[in-house]
């Protein structure tokens, strides 16, 4: 039996799901001497092994030692090793399973900066388990994937995902096209995220001749107030905007207060031009039709992360999308996902990955070569076409047209131009090693044909034949990256 995994990254939990290989039906796996199926995303070391979860908790404690930092601050190394720990824990529950695909779902920023840790760390992965059958999934797309195929199967309109981060807050607009899910990204930011929040109202309580002891106790009452107490900061929000002669204490530490009144001010003061500078530049490059509650049928809402219910962010954007009654069909929150079914980003990443399993069999993407004629008309020359079985294109398919360079000054400097046309979207990329380093000889006599092909590894390879059959074949890195 084949199992296709779903695994959800976050800055605090974790999760893993699956789907098997004769169905569809996604299952959220509980891993061993966990209390819940979202385990805290903590790694720690030992000196001859190392722990995640409630276990890493629990040996840090054991030890006295301080627990790993988190997930966002680890090295590549670090993660890897997490990510490995969890799959060889649920490997532990289902012993017999052949592993299939895995996706893992991450910010979407991650999965589109090659120099995130996370990519070396799926690298480190697919050694440990010997598999190159693993792509990172934005976390917006595993809400969305979920969304279209098991909330609303038969909902056409758009979904706008907004996206209240650990790093940053996000807005994704998402339609569900023939050829799949698209995600477009339309605004970010940072100045409210939870963490910049965090250390902005910690700076602001922060006595000037405080000892280090009082720097990291206060910095985690900080922490608590948006991670284990949200709750009852939105009451006490919702209490003072109602009488404001109430103004409860919402963070207190020795003899460091903070009253809610102090709290909504400096929230007024530096958080909500921020998030009116957000929704500007969302609106100035999206659709009006969006706007209002009379659009139910074209538009949907969800508010995810940790943050997604956090009162001021949930009356910010009723506001801004002109919500006139607070029961609004057009938004669909994080907690009536949950509701509807727990663990809706990781169902969503173990959908995607048996759905990226049953399309692996074919290429997903048109590829090919943009030319330059000597009289300038550009000639875009696909070369390997999408839908094509992948074992046809371990071998190399070549352009029909040879390339020409008439000088050696021109062959140093040359780059080569190519597409990716994926049916939903088409892009323009360079490849960034020089041409130079691609040909088997730096003759300027010579034309070349350019070829690609795909290997087992799920590799973009890709070849260049000069005219006395030469032949040089250079690894790009793995088509995911590209796509």
């Amino acid at each position: 039996m084949i199992e296709h995994l779903g695994i959800e990254i976050g800055s605090l939990y974790s999760s893993i799901a699956y789907c098997q290989d004769h169905d569809n039906k996604v299952r959220v796996c509980r891993l061993p001497e966990e209390a819940s199926p979202r385990l805290p995303t903590i790694l720690h070391y030992e000196e001859t092994c190392c722990s995640i979860g409630s276990r890493a908790i629990a040996s840090a404690r054991q030890h006295d030692d301080k627990i790993t930092r988190r997930f966002l601050e680890h090295s590549a190394e670090d993660i890897g090793i997490y990510l490995t720990e969890l799959v060889n824990s649920y490997q532990q529950l289902h012993g017999e399973a052949l592993l299939g695909h895995i996706s893992i779902s991450v910010p979407e920023h991650w999965r589109v900066d090659l120099h995130h840790p996370i990519h070396r760390a799926v690298e480190h992965l697919k050694i440990r388990l010997n598999t190159a059958s693993i792509h990172l999934v934005s976390s917006a797309q595993s809400y969305a994937h979920f969304f279209y195929t098991r909330l609303h199967p038969d909902f056409t309109g758009q979904l706008l995902i907004f996206d209240c981060g650990y790093e940053s807050t996000r807005l994704y607009l998402c339609s569900h096209a023939e050829q799949g899910i698209v995600l477009r990204e339309h605004s970010v930011c940072r100045a409210t995220a939870a963490q910049v929040l965090i250390q902005d109202i910690y700076d602001s309580l922060l006595p000037s001749d405080a000892n280090e002891s009082t720097q990291q106790q206060l910095y985690q009452c900080c922490e608590q107030l948006f991670y284990q107490q949200l709750f009852k900061v939105n009451k006490a929000w919702q209490r003072y905007q109602r009488n404001p002669a109430l103004n409860p204490v919402i963070l207190k530490y020795e003899e460091i207060t903070l009253r809610i009144a102090t709290f909504i001010s400096f929230f007024q003061q530096k958080i909500n031009p921020e998030l009116d500078a957000f929704f500007r530049r969302f609106f100035s490059a999206s659709s009006t039709e969006l706007l209002g509650d009379k659009n139910a049928e074209q538009v949907q809402i969800i508010c995810v992360g940790g943050l997604a219910s956090f009162y001021p962010f949930e009356q910010a954007i009723r506001k801004e999308l002109k919500a006139t009654t607070s029961i609004d069909p057009r938004f669909y929150t994080h907690q009536d996902i949950e509701k509807s079914s727990e663990f809706s980003a990781v169902k969503g990443a173990a959908l995607c990955a048996y759905t990226t399993y049953q399309q692996a069999r074919t290429c997903p993407a048109s590829i090919g070569l943009q030319f330059i004629r000597f009289d300038l008309s550009v000639e875009e020359t696909v070369i390997l076409a999408k839908g094509v079985p992948l074992e046809e294109l371990h071998t190399p398919h070549y352009a029909a047209t040879w390339l020409q360079i008439l000088s050696q000054e021109t062959l140093a400097k040359c780059h080569l131009l190519c597409f990716i046309d994926t049916g939903v979207h088409r892009r323009h990329f360079h490849i960034t090693l020089p041409f130079m380093s691609l040909i088997p000889q730096h003759e300027i006599t010579q034309q070349w044909r350019i070829g690609f092909s795909i290997n087992q590894d799920l590799e973009l390879v890709i070849h260049v034949e000069d005219t006395k059959q030469q032949h040089k074949m250079t690894v790009l890195g793995a088509l995911d990256a590209y796509i």
